[in-house]
């Protein structure tokens, strides 16, 4: 991804989402070397719900910002 002149990155839905996949499976995997809990591990999943329900309708795709 290129980095805009005024230094945010392009958000790409399906890149942001592959990567909380990617580290929930990571943090599962590792529990329990991580010592993470049931709790640590729902963390995730609840922010990329509240991405796809809250920041990602406010975002302006034409200059990719935050509305």
């Amino acid at each position: 991804m290129a980095v805009m002149r005024h230094g945010l990155v392009p958000i790409n839905d399906v890149d942001f989402n592959n990567f909380l996949s990617i580290l929930v499976q990571k943090m599962k995997k590792y529990k329990d070397t991580l010592n993470l809990t049931d709790e640590d591990l729902a963390v995730i999943p609840a922010w990329q719900k509240e991405w796809q329900e809250v920041y990602l309708p406010t975002v302006n795709r034409d200059n990719c910002t935050l509305a």
